[in-house]
């Protein structure tokens, strides 16, 4: 009987921690995925998108707000996330670093061809992840013949 009831309690163990990985690989994969549905928007030129994927109480929504058109309007950029990682998640707060490039493919020449380290700050709103913080740690020039 003592035996019968470990080996229950063992296997009820391994559900729970298996259930547990699989929920939380959901999450980090549903947080990946606003920061690429983020850069989509940006991509695409939808505003309306892009702002889907932030936090409406982040301190740069309405900053983002009005100036996402004026880019907008006079460039054309290619984004993409070369880099995607995790590093901290609990239920309402995640932390993502990610390593993306940007490129101008029309537009004054000031705007220079990027890769930027970021650590993304999501939080949940209205039991959805958006993003609510964006810190660069670190920028560089590609192709820049001054350096």
């Amino acid at each position: 009987m003592r035996q019968t009831l470990a080996v229950g309690l063992s296997m009820l163990l391994v559900c729970f921690f298996m259930t547990g990985c699989t929920d939380n690989q959901a999450e980090k994969e549903a947080v990946k995925a606003v920061l690429q549905n983020n850069l989509k928007a940006l991509q695409e030129e939808d505003l309306d998108g892009y702002l889907a994927t932030l936090h409406k109480e982040s301190p740069g929504y309405e900053k983002m707000k009005k100036v996402c058109p004026k880019i907008f309007e006079i460039y054309d950029l290619e984004h993409e996330i070369r880099e995607i990682k995790v590093l901290d998640l609990s239920d309402q707060k995640a932390k993502v670093r990610t390593v993306q490039t940007a490129r101008r493919l029309a537009g004054p020449p000031s705007y220079k061809d990027n890769q930027s380290t970021t650590v993304h700050t999501l939080k949940k709103y209205q039991g959805e992840w958006k993003v609510y913080q964006t810190t660069q740690k670190s920028m560089k020039y590609l192709n820049d013949t001054a350096s």
